[in-house]
Formats: C-alpha cells, structure tokens, sequence
C-alpha cells in the first residue's frame, strides 16, 4: 500500500491567511487581546501582530502552541473558515484532539493496517 508523502508548505500564502483567519476568529471567540495570546504562545505582542497582519510566518510550533492554548487541533489553522467545512469535519478533529496517537483508529483497524 503506499503512503501518502504530501507536506503541507506552511510558506503558501494561502495556508497563511487560514491561519490569521483563524486565530481572528478563535481570538473574538475567547475575548482575548493581542498581548494575552501573545504571552501564552511565547512570543512578543508585537511579533504576534506582524504574523497576524500576514508580515511575518506562522511556524508549526505556533501552531502546536495556539492549538494548545484555543484547546484545538492544530490543523483547525490550516482549513480556514469553519462554515466552508465539510460535515463532520469538526467532530472528526475533536475526537483527534481527544485521541492524538490514534488508539481508537489502532483499536478499530488494527495497527498493522494503520502502519501499511
């Protein structure tokens, strides 16, 4: 069987705008400043701002680490506007958020069907 090699270039303009967009929305959703996010994340304000405004790169350990504090997947950044998803979408990364190793995918599959 043959395993899928597609990367997902963090460089692409599009996956940038996602991930601004995104920290906007979950941002309003918390009632969270700038600076709190910020310091949670790890970073200066003003560092923060200048990726938010699409002047500097969102890395993927911004991305670990807002996952982290908005209580997400990480990948939540990467697929953009939450009503554009398909159904299910959401569920599906809760329970991935909930179960990150897969254990209930190993359990329902097999793990050598999962590592194929």
């Amino acid at each position: 069987m043959a395993v899928s090699t597609a990367v997902v270039d963090l460089d692409d303009a599009a996956y940038q705008a996602n991930i601004s967009r995104m920290v906007r929305v979950l941002m309003a959703r918390d009632s969270m400043l700038q600076k709190g996010l910020a310091d949670r994340i790890g970073v200066k304000q003003q560092n923060l701002s200048a990726r938010i405004r699409g002047q500097n790169p969102w890395t993927l350990r911004d991305l670990v680490r807002l996952g982290e504090v908005f209580d997400v997947h990480p990948v939540v950044f990467l697929l953009g506007d939450p009503k554009d998803w398909k159904p299910g979408l959401a569920e599906y990364l809760t329970r991935a958020q909930s179960d990150p190793v897969g254990e209930s995918n190993t359990a329902r599959y097999g793990a050598d069907r999962l590592a194929a």
